[in-house]
């Protein structure tokens, strides 16, 4: 994740938006989170477990990340879905509308 896009994804969270990252592979959403955690200030809430990595805001605002293989985004609501570089060609049609309605009551 470049670190534009990470900056973004931490002001729209500061903002009162929730937004999930879906990245290529466990690895990619740890250097991910850590990106967005490097650049996001006043946080209420940052949870590094395994899989449920997530900064959360006083406001409502939060960032989950997931990969494509995950179901951790299942249940989830957000205004926002950001699909990392990589991540993309393993979103086959059945994980693409897993994620759909992720978006749908927002």
């Amino acid at each position: 994740m470049n670190r534009y896009a990470a900056a973004g994804i931490a002001t729209d969270a500061r903002d009162g938006r929730r937004v999930l990252v879906v990245t290529r592979d466990g690895t990619t959403a740890r250097r991910a989170f850590d990106e967005i955690c490097r650049l996001t200030h006043g946080a209420d809430r940052i949870i590094r477990a395994n899989g449920g990595e997530r900064i959360e805001h006083r406001n409502g605002g939060r960032v989950l990340v997931t990969t494509p293989r995950s179901t951790s985004h299942r249940g989830v609501t957000v205004d926002t879905i950001y699909v990392d570089a990589g991540a993309d060609p393993l979103l086959d049609d059945g994980r693409w509308t897993d994620l759909l309605p992720c978006i749908a009551a927002s």
